[in-house]
């Protein structure tokens, strides 16, 4: 996924100091930070960490937009993590995508709620990559 924003003309930076801390801090420490941060499936038990993740993200004000990328996951857990998307959403300066590799039908009521939310959601991650570059031309 870094690798394509870069050959469209992105600009991926490096976390900014002191960014990781703050991810470390609400986030368990098994966790990978680092350009990708890595919740694990451990957002099953506890999706608000999503929340905390994307709004110490957009706080660092480093990003123009934050990819929330997920590996399968199915209702109810995936609605329970979109409920807490949808809700962060008003609270980001930055706007967020959701890549969700995974059948649709594993958790259509998730994928409801993100639409109803005015979140897109792409199937992978190169296509929400090319997706922005038509709408945010580097």
């Amino acid at each position: 996924m870094i690798d394509r924003a870069v050959e469209l003309g992105f600009r991926v930076p490096p976390l900014p100091a002191g960014l990781a801390a703050d991810l470390c801090a609400v986030l368990p420490e098994y966790v990978a930070v680092g350009h990708l941060v890595d919740l694990t499936m451990a957002y099953y038990r506890r999706p608000k960490m999503v929340a905390d993740a994307l709004e110490a993200l957009d706080r660092s004000s480093a990003f123009d937009v934050l990819i929330l990328a997920l590996t399968t996951n199915a209702d109810p857990e995936a609605s329970a993590v979109a409920d807490v998307v949808v809700g962060a959403r008003s609270r980001l300066r930055a706007p967020v995508v959701v890549v969700r590799m995974a059948s649709e039908h594993l958790a259509p009521e998730a994928l409801r709620r993100y639409r109803e939310g005015g979140i897109p959601v792409f199937t992978m991650p190169e296509d929400a990559i090319e997706g922005l570059s038509v709408v945010a031309a580097p």
